[in-house]
């Protein structure tokens, strides 16, 4: 088993922790250390995590917006989550890996993140979501399912990523639909069509990664079938 001293070391040898206070800390990236060159820092970056998932120390708590809930008192004795962040195309974009220890906070960005540009995280776009459908009087809690876990397995693979599918039509490289996602979502849930057209005029790339959220243990997959409905509608349009 890992020792939070272990752990502490493996953290402050990829970047340095900010004071955290848990009866104050309610924001999701404060300062966060770019690790952009991760092929240099790869043994780190991997000694880090296996300490983590061999540790007993649990999961960091969240709010709704993705900042880490106040006065839980778990967070005191540490805590830890990992984050998956994506591009446009739904690539994988690199980790956020956020440690709570010895009275400090971790937040390593691990990947092909820039200083000079907003990257978009699951929980950044989900803030945004959540607010469009308040905006719309739209209450994600009546769309709750139960099984959200296992319907992940009944979610396609998008096509945008299945080149070998295509390769074959002449001239084609690249197939996608603008903002399918959200459209497939509006196909079985007309009333998000005002929420995701806010959510285009913020960012493009809000709807997606909000849906991306939907089917993760953040929100405890209960929002799975607006992604299943949003991915296999756009895999029936491109066909």
């Amino acid at each position: 088993m890992a020792t939070r001293d272990q752990i502490y070391r493996a953290c402050k040898a990829l970047g340095n922790g900010q004071a955290y206070d848990f009866l104050k800390y309610d924001r999701f990236v404060r300062d966060p250390n770019l690790i952009i060159d991760v092929y240099n820092n790869l043994d780190k970056i991997n000694r880090l995590y296996k300490l983590l998932r061999a540790s007993k120390m649990p999961k960091i708590e969240r709010t709704p917006y993705g900042g880490i809930v106040k006065h839980n008192i778990h967070h005191a004795g540490g805590a830890w989550d990992v984050e998956e962040v994506y591009t446009e195309n739904n690539q994988l974009k690199g980790v956020i890996i956020t440690v709570i220890i010895r009275g400090e906070v971790f937040i390593l960005k691990c990947g092909g993140f820039s200083a000079n540009k907003s990257e978009i995280s699951g929980t950044r776009a989900f803030r945004a979501f959540l607010t469009a459908c308040k905006v719309h009087n739209i209450d994600l809690r009546s769309y709750y399912i139960d099984n959200g876990q296992e319907m992940k397995k009944e979610i396609e693979k998008p096509y945008i990523s299945m080149f070998n599918r295509y390769k074959a039509i002449e001239g084609v490289n690249h197939l996608d639909l603008n903002s399918a996602w959200a459209a497939g979502v509006c196909v079985d849930y007309p009333e998000f069509k005002p929420v995701f057209e806010d959510l285009l005029t913020k960012d493009k790339l809000f709807p997606s990664v909000a849906l991306g959220y939907c089917q993760s243990r953040y929100v405890e997959y209960r929002l799975t079938n607006l992604p299943k409905a949003g991915i296999n509608n756009c895999n029936r349009a491109i066909e």
